[in-house]
């Protein structure tokens, strides 16, 4: 670090051609400024003493700052105890991870400035602000010794306001389920009210649906009823046609039966025509050409 504040208004400089104490005192718009070298005063240690005997000299001719704020409430203050503030942190490794406390700072005579804070998660948040006061007033840093300290003075306290903390507790809890379930109530009642149209809509068309499958169950019954009908009556009328065939195929063997019942009647009652000689018969054929031609 080139600069670094060692006492209140006594600032050193580490740089590489200047090593050495700056002392700083502004009164009323009136700033003084003094260097004190390494070099020159023979070492730091020289240097550092020769500075704050210088700034004492310069309290005492200019006498105390008119402006400070020094054991007084300021505009900035929020809890209304003077070195007492609330003091906020969070965790970026963890999304809404925040913590609160209640923090004491004061200025030692050296002009060092030391610091206390007290965590609302671990001590509650009144106990808190009570263990920062104290803190304040001893200007202790020790957090177990502060604890020590306010339990050994305010044990009989710290009961009661542990019994009023727990009850509140208890309070807070009931009232927070009740304004969840009220809270988870109020949203069934948004979905059912959401719902409702939905089922009348499910409903309707479940309805629909069924409708056009009845029909078409009732369609597909008529239709099967319709095929056997057609093949029934096309299936009677081949076996008719079958039938006619046989009729007429068992007519003709009927009639060609009788026909040749007949014919072997006619046959058998023909008288047997005796054969001429053939000489005969040529000489008749003969003479009646000759007979013709005259």
């Amino acid at each position: 670090m080139p600069t670094k504040t060692v006492a209140k208004g006594i600032t050193r400089f580490d740089l590489e051609n200047r090593r050495g104490y700056m002392v700083r005192i502004a009164r009323s718009g009136n700033r003084v400024h003094q260097y004190f070298s390494d070099s020159k005063y023979g070492g730091k240690r020289k240097a550092l003493a020769a500075a704050k005997a210088a700034y004492a000299d310069l309290l005492e001719e200019m006498g105390p700052a008119e402006n400070s704020t020094r054991d007084k409430l300021t505009s900035r203050n929020t809890t209304g105890i003077v070195g007492v503030h609330v003091a906020y942190s969070q965790d970026n490794r963890y999304p809404g991870c925040e913590y609160y406390a209640y923090c004491a700072s004061w200025v030692t005579e050296a002009g060092k400035r030391e610091k206390a804070s007290f965590a609302w998660n671990k001590y509650g948040e009144d106990d808190a602000l009570e263990l920062a006061i104290l803190a304040r007033q001893h200007q202790i840093t020790d957090r177990d010794q502060v604890v020590a300290l306010y339990e050994g003075s305010t044990g009989s306290k710290r009961t009661k306001r542990s019994k009023k903390a727990s009850k509140q507790a208890t309070q807070s809890s009931r009232r927070n389920t009740k304004k969840s379930q009220a809270k988870k109530t109020a949203k069934k009642r948004v979905k059912k009210s959401a719902r409702k149209p939905a089922k009348k809509s499910v409903k309707r068309a479940a309805k629909k649906s069924v409708k056009k499958k009845t029909k078409q169950t009732k369609a597909a019954g008529k239709k099967p009823a319709a095929k056997k009908a057609a093949t029934k009556k096309t299936t009677t009328k081949k076996t008719a046609k079958k039938s006619a065939v046989k009729k007429a195929a068992a007519k003709k063997k009927r009639v060609k039966k009788k026909t040749a019942k007949k014919t072997t009647k006619k046959a058998a009652t023909k008288k047997p025509v005796k054969k001429k000689s053939g000489v005969k018969s040529g000489r008749k054929k003969t003479a009646k050409k000759s007979a013709r031609r005259r």
